[in-house]
């Protein structure tokens, strides 16, 4: 993980706009269980790069609720769960056979009615 971000945070530096560069380098920093770096990165990706990145949402919400923010990190995940629910169609981010039985959708929509 140590070697995934110092390369993230080198193409970081370069263009943090970069295929998901902030995002992959906030879960890096959260796997390691630096939650407050993987916070204030994906916080930054959500208001400079990609607001709708479910992704970095769902991280967030995790990350808040490590850090006891029990509160706020819900009611994120709960947002961000709704996002996902939205964006989980055929082809979800270039994967042609991404859930492919349904099984993910399902689960989602028994989580978000509207899903």
């Amino acid at each position: 993980m140590n070697r995934a971000i110092i390369a993230l945070e080198s193409v970081v530096k370069e263009d943090p706009t970069y295929r998901d560069s902030l995002t992959l380098l906030g879960r890096a920093y959260y796997r390691m269980g630096r939650y407050e770096v993987a916070r204030q990165i994906l916080e930054r990706t959500l208001a400079y790069v990609n607001k709708d990145d479910e992704i970095a949402w769902l991280v967030l919400s995790m990350a808040m609720l490590r850090m006891g923010e029990n509160e706020k990190g819900l009611e994120t995940l709960k947002g961000a769960i709704t996002l996902v629910s939205k964006k989980s169609v055929d082809g979800y981010r270039d994967y042609p056979a991404w859930d492919k039985n349904g099984v993910v959708r399902t689960a989602i929509r028994r989580i978000v009615p509207s899903a």
